[in-house]
Order: structure tokens, then C-alpha cells, then sequence
């Protein structure tokens, strides 16, 4: 079979340089995929597969009962670490599968859900023994004992799994694009992600029949509000005197929508800027294509002291400083054109002189809000925000 990927390159910048896309819903399924596999950052098929049950109905309600996070609870007995997906290698059967896709694509740019689920279903029929994608063997245990799966040689020693292989591939299923919807909630318009389970028609008690259509709302039905629930666990993140920097860059990776704040609409956690033996890696990347905007952005601990200095000479504390210094350096990397280059060829986003800005430290740490201007203003080369901004921000988006 052509090799058209190298498994051992990050995926997501092969595809970039193949002037190839993802559609919408296998993009979210990769982004949310790659695991450390000792000290490896791998994106794995069976995940990528998870993922895409999830968000695709018309695949999903094929599957025995439609349970599709207990068919792969705790990922197969697996407690993975979940890391970011750029920069992540292509594990050996997602490299496989995604070989595959390119090969049939015939002039189109755009990999789709469906060709990843079409392939891998192919695949897994194929395949025998260790030869197998993951995402197989999930399939298998949904017809035999727990544990079963690991003296099976081929899926044709499970007719009702391959069977149900056979019908994703068959399937006539197109639109991988999410779609969206205006809903109402309580007096307010409101867009939801949708995918359309299928069409009927419904007969009312005088015999009038009516054409219907049943739609699956897809995760959160509002992308600019906050819910009292993620406000209220960032509080109490901030308040405990326990919490370690680890906890914060967990919390906004799951909860990316806060960094709105900025207006952005990329964001990258963690990516390795290569430097020689000591690489660089900020906490988030924030980037817009459209307008050529990004943003760097480094997470501190909500209890460093801010300022220091008498009433006449207040300036930033160490902790500002150290971050300042820390910021500089991702600054100075994006300055040289090779690390620009590699940076686009991972994401895509064209950055060149990025804006710097910490989380760090709270309010109160400023004596009164044109103390807090005036420092700013003293320190252009950095944006220092509190984490009381962070909550003011959402909290004035809270969804009711």
C-alpha cells in the first residue's frame, strides 16, 4: 500500500501539508484522541472511533442498544492521558486506516466521518490477529463474554460483529459537517448542533397525517454561555490554597470557551516549540485565521502577590516578572521564520509577533482599579489578568 503518511511525524501537520482537511466531526474526534504512551503522544483509532459514535447518530443507533460510552468504558480498561492532539503521532492501526482514506479519495480534499468509519470497519474485516484496529475489538466485545476478545484470530469468528461491519459499510450516510439549529429556551434564541436521525410521518386523531423530521441535539446546545456549574468550579479552584497549576490547565482544557475573553477561535494547550535540547511549551496557544491574531498564554496560580512597592513606587511583584521573562522567550521563537513555518505547518495559524498574557493572581492584589491601568500601562509587553476577571467574564455570560 502507498505510505502517503509517516506514522512517526505529527499527524495533523502531514495533513496540512497534503492541502487535505478533516470534516468538523472527525476533527473534534482527533482533537479529543491522542494519549501519552510513555512519553509518546500517540492519536489512537479505537478513540478517534469512540468519538465519532458519539457525535454521529446515523452510526451510533446501529450499535446494540445505542450505549456507546459503556461499550467503551474507561477506554477498554485503559486509563489513558489525554493530551493534545497537535504534534501527536499516528498510532500503527490510526496510521494504517488513515493511509487507506487518502489513497480512495480521488481528487476530493476533505477526509470525511464517514471514510474513517468506512475504512476502519474495512479494516478491521481484513485484518487478522494484532494486525487489527482497536476499535475492533470494542466492536466484538459488544458480543462476547468480557475478556473474550484476546484469542480471537479474526471478526469472522464473530458474525454478528462483522455483520454490523458490513452495514457501516454499506451505509449511504453523507453530511459530516455538524449542522446547527436555532432553538428557543425560555424566550431566548439559542444555536444547537444537530444531526438528523431520520424522517417520518406522524398521523394526529382526525387522520391528518404530518411530515416530521427527528434531530439529535449533540453536546452543549449553547456555545456563548456559561453554566453556573463550570463558574462555580473554577471558584473553587481559585479559593483553594491547595491547588496546583496541573488542576488549572486541566480545567481550561476541558472549558476552552473561557479564553473568549480574547476572541479567538483556535485554541492549542501545550505545543512543543522546538528548540535545540531544551524545547519550549506554553500552557495555551490562542489563535484566529481570519483576522492573523494569537495570543500566548501562560497559567500562574491565583495566590502570587502582584504588586509591590510604596504608595509612589508600586510595580509588579516577582511572580509577574518571572512570567514576563517566561512569555519573552515563546515571543523571541515565533520572531525567527523556520520556527513560523513549523508552527503553520502543525496548525495552520500564520503567527508572527503573538500577544503575551498570564493568569495570574486576584484583584485584590491592586489597590484600586487605575493603580491596575497604570501598571498595565508601565508593562506593555505583557497582559496580566486576574483570575476575578476570568470569573466577571464568564459570570456576565452565565446561561439562565
Amino acid at each position: 500500500m502507498t505510505e502517503y503518511l509517516d506514522e512517526y511525524k505529527p499527524f495533523l501537520g502531514q495533513i496540512a501539508a497534503l492541502d487535505l482537511e478533516l470534516d468538523q466531526r472527525l476533527a473534534w474526534a482527533v482533537q479529543h484522541s491522542a494519549i501519552n504512551d510513555r512519553g509518546k503522544h500517540l492519536v489512537m483509532d479505537n478513540l478517534v472511533f469512540r468519538r465519532l459514535m458519539e457525535t454521529v447518530p446515523e452510526f451510533a443507533r446501529l450499535l446494540p442498544g445505542c450505549d456507546v460510552l459503556s461499550l467503551w468504558a474507561s477506554d477498554g480498561g485503559f486509563h489513558h492521558n489525554y493530551v493534545s492532539s497537535v504534534g501527536a503521532h499516528l498510532d500503527h492501526q490510526f496510521w494504517r486506516i488513515m493511509n487507506r482514506i487518502i489513497i480512495g479519495l480521488k481528487g476530493r480534499k476533505t477526509i470525511t466521518s464517514s471514510d474513517f468509519i468506512k475504512a476502519t470497519a474495512a479494516q478491521s474485516i481484513e485484518s487478522r490477529g494484532c494486525a487489527r484496529p482497536l476499535s475492533s475489538d470494542a466492536i466484538m466485545g459488544m458480543f462476547t463474554p468480557k475478556g473474550a476478545t484476546g484469542g480471537i484470530v479474526s471478526i469472522s469468528e464473530v458474525p454478528a460483529a462483522e455483520n454490523l461491519l458490513r452495514i457501516f459499510l454499506a451505509s449511504e450516510y453523507t453530511p459530516d459537517d455538524f449542522e446547527f439549529i436555532i432553538t428557543e429556551d425560555h424566550g431566548r434564541l439559542r444555536p444547537a448542533v444537530v444531526s438528523v436521525i431520520a424522517d417520518y410521518v406522524e398521523s394526529s386523531d382526525s387522520g391528518i397525517l404530518t411530515q416530521r423530521r427527528m434531530l439529535h441535539l449533540s453536546g452543549k446546545c449553547d456555545f456563548t454561555a456559561f453554566t453556573a456549574d463550570e463558574i462555580a468550579e473554577l471558584e473553587d479552584l481559585i479559593n483553594d490554597p491547595l491547588t496546583r497549576e496541573l488542576q488549572l490547565q486541566t480545567f481550561f482544557e476541558r472549558h476552552p470557551h473561557f479564553f473568549r475573553r480574547w476572541d479567538i477561535r483556535e485554541v492549542y494547550p501545550q505545543v512543543c516549540l522546538q528548540r535545540g535540547k531544551n524545547p519550549l511549551e506554553p500552557d495555551f496557544i490562542l489563535t484566529d485565521n481570519e483576522t492573523q491574531r494569537a495570543f500566548v498564554l501562560e497559567l500562574k496560580l491565583p495566590r502570587p502577590k502582584l504588586v509591590v512597592g510604596t504608595d509612589n513606587r508600586r510595580r509588579f511583584a516577582a511572580a509577574v516578572k518571572e512570567a514576563e521573562a517566561q512569555l519573552l522567550r515563546y515571543r523571541d521563537w515565533f520572531r525567527e521564520e523556520a520556527n513560523r513555518d513549523h508552527f503553520y505547518r502543525e496548525t495552520k495559524s500564520l503567527v508572527y509577533e503573538p500577544q503575551m498574557c498570564v493568569v495570574i493572581g486576584r484583584q485584590s492584589s491592586f489597590k484600586t482599579p487605575f493603580e491596575r491601568h497604570m501598571l498595565r500601562a508601565k508593562n506593555p509587553d505583557i497582559e496580566v489578568v486576574t483570575y476575578d476577571e476570568m470569573l466577571t467574564f464568564a459570570k456576565r455570560r452565565l446561561r439562565t
